[in-house]
């Protein structure tokens, strides 16, 4: 993480003085082995004992914003095979520990780099960073005794903004959540009484803002589409104060990841019984021409209370094309569930890459954990373009051989030997589920 970045953020949300941004930069640097900047930094925000765990947890997910954004770029050079992935692995490391910034990564925009040339210009680059700092006045980090600047449009907080209490005719109850697009409240409609969440996109100034809401419209016309039991259901949008927002059926539920972190792995009737509504949600999609695009534990919401499964967060859902392929320029997914093909191809992403990425949910919630559990994002692209996961027998040594050889055809590397129709897949699940009663 650029040390830059980290202190300004800390100096806007009043973390930390700008004089006292200055003297933890210097103390750092005087350091003979330091750590990296933002563990340094955490242990540092100690003197505010009454806030340091908010404090932790807001930086923390600053920081995770930023890393997540570095490595799309690195996603992307991996794909226009400017980088293979040990060198974006490298990167990814080096950004952690604030040894490199973005700017780094403009060395390989103008094609692939051997690897002789890319230690080379990592040395050079190393080398300079490494350089005692001069005092210039231009730069954030070192002109830290005014108001911090900061040159991302990204990185702009809106300080004193007013809490947000009505939406439309909705009266916000609390916020659920938030992530790099948006907010996710829970509002209740004024005449009705109707609880519903509402998922409003925060524009940012800056070419980033124009794609968000390409996406955020992308959602809508794929959510007009679709009415089905197990999806959740769409409402309404609109604009409050030039920001666009999405109304969608509240379900008062648990996601099948924070499920799975609470009870652990899940028994195997219980496991096939929470997913087979999301294979026939799949195959309500696909007829109208939809495609999830990324399937996981954490977009599947289970409503313990009254028995029921919704499939939701279809931001990433694509309408095909007449030819049945999608065609996309950047990686579109989450990496531990997501096809290889979603990170190979430019083309011939279709529907059975939400197959594999099902697949791939189905043995995390049988094992316990993803089938490639790395933290390293670029281990886990690389392993599984060309291996299979821990076989799940290993795991888990009880479970029926027909429910292994499922999981593993749904999770099959070549698209054309996984199954080819979620009918295919229904008549497989309840076969199994039969045979466990």
């Amino acid at each position: 993480m650029n040390e830059n970045e980290i202190l300004s953020y800390c100096i806007q949300k009043k973390y930390i003085t700008a004089a006292q941004a200055k003297g933890l930069f210097l103390q750092y640097h005087k350091l003979e082995n330091p750590k990296d900047f933002f563990s340094f930094i955490g242990e540092q925000l100690s003197w505010k004992q009454d806030a340091i765990e908010k404090e932790r947890q807001d930086l923390m997910a600053f920081c995770s914003m930023k890393i997540q954004e570095f490595q799309n770029k690195l996603i992307d050079l991996i794909r226009a095979e400017k980088i293979d992935a040990s060198q974006a692995s490298l990167m990814e490391l080096l950004f952690q520990k604030g040894k490199i910034d973005s700017g780094f990564l403009k060395t390989f925009q103008n094609g692939p780099i051997q690897n002789s040339v890319f230690q080379n210009a990592q040395k050079t680059f190393l080398e300079e960073k490494d350089k005692p700092r001069e005092e210039d006045p231009d730069r954030t980090a070192d002109n830290l005794d005014g108001e911090a600047t900061m040159d991302d449009p990204d990185l702009h907080i809106k300080m004193g903004e007013k809490e947000i209490k009505q939406i439309d005719c909705y009266k916000i109850e609390k916020k659920l959540g938030s992530g790099g697009a948006g907010e996710v409240y829970k509002g209740i409609d004024s005449e009705t009484g109707e609880v519903v969440a509402i998922k409003m996109l925060q524009i940012k100034p800056g070419k980033e803002s124009s794609a968000a809401f390409k996406r955020f419209s992308q959602e809508i016309k794929v959510h007009l589409q679709l009415s089905h039991p197990n999806i959740v259901q769409f409402i309404k949008w609109g604009i409050q104060n030039e920001s666009p927002y999405i109304v969608m059926e509240f379900v008062d539920g648990i996601s099948l990841d924070k499920l799975i972190a609470s009870t652990g792995k899940l028994p195997a009737r219980r496991a096939l019984s929470l997913i087979l509504p999301v294979v026939s949600a799949l195959d309500y999609a696909l007829a109208n021409k939809i495609i999830h695009r990324d399937i996981k534990p954490a977009n599947i919401i289970a409503d313990l209370k009254r028995g029921k499964v919704k499939l939701a967060d279809m931001g990433l859902g694509k309408m095909i094309e007449t030819s049945g392929i999608t065609l996309s320029q950047e990686i579109m997914g989450t990496p531990k569930y997501m096809a290889p093909e979603q990170i190979t191809t430019f083309s011939k992403v279709d529907y059975r890459a939400d197959i594999y990425a099902l697949g791939a949910t189905l043995y995390h919630i049988l094992a316990g954990k993803p089938p490639f559990d790395d933290k390293n994002l670029f281990n886990v692209m690389r392993l599984k373009m060309s291996e299979m996961p821990m076989p799940l027998e290993q795991l888990v040594p009880d479970l029926p051989v027909p429910l292994v050889h499922f999981v593993n055809k749904m999770m099959a590397i070549n698209q054309e030997e996984r199954y080819q129709s979620y009918k295919e897949i229904q008549e497989s699940m309840q076969g199994i589920l039969e045979d466990l009663k």
